[in-house]
């Protein structure tokens, strides 16, 4: 384990641990001419003077927004996670105006604490609150736009999933369809798990009939 990654388990061990830092970027190289990103913050820090923070040399501007849902579910469903962004002055709108829903857009949420970010957000370049560290971050979450479920003058709000659920997903050779195998969604020929498999040099596999996936060694 990285120093770095050492750093973040440590202050998240202690009494009074720094300030959560939430940064958000939605990926919009999809989109048909070249639009830069989307960098933003929920405006929760107002410690800077023009309110955006820099992270690893990058700039995420203040729009209010709510992150919610991304938890592991109980019973093993993967998280729909909901993203709601202010539309203050219409600045989503405009977005979803000229690209469309953003549906398959990929989100990608970091966090780190307030020491680590970098020292340019401070007067002279100096962290009063600790040592930046660049490194020093949790693993992203990374999601992707499933649909937009409002939008009104004050705030959009999206559905996403991970990139097993979004639809019109492909493999190199095969779509990936939630919710449904696709052999048996074609026909049951083709199925592993109702024959004997041979490999190439006809070296025996297994015999999957009558037997569930997990019971084949």
């Amino acid at each position: 384990m990285s120093i770095s990654k050492n750093k973040i388990e440590r202050e998240i061990l202690k009494a009074e641990p720094s300030t959560l830092v939430q940064l958000f970027e939605i990926d919009l190289s999809r989109a048909e001419r070249p639009v830069a990103n989307i960098l933003f913050h929920p405006g929760e820090i107002q410690k800077f003077e023009d309110k955006s923070i820099r992270w690893q040399g990058r700039r995420y501007f203040p729009l209010s927004c709510t992150f919610e849902g991304a938890s592991l579910q109980a019973d093993g469903k993967l998280p729909r996670p909901t993203l709601t962004i202010s539309n203050h002055r219409g600045i989503v709108s405009k977005y979803l105006k000229a690209l469309g829903d953003l549906s398959g857009f990929k989100v990608t949420r970091r966090r780190t604490f307030l020491k680590f970010i970098d020292e340019v957000n401070f007067p002279e370049n100096i962290n009063p609150f600790g040592t930046s560290d660049p490194d020093a971050s949790f693993e992203d979450d990374i999601f992707y736009i499933n649909t937009k479920k409002s939008e009104n003058k004050h705030s959009v709000e999206f559905e996403l999933v991970s990139i097993l659920e979004l639809e019109q997903v492909f493999l190199p050779t095969r779509q990936i369809m939630s919710n449904y195998c696709g052999w048996i969604y074609r026909s049951n020929i083709g199925c592993g798990f109702g024959a004997s498999n041979w490999h190439r040099n006809h070296k025996f596999v297994a015999d999957a009939q009558d037997r569930k996936p997990s019971e084949i060694p």
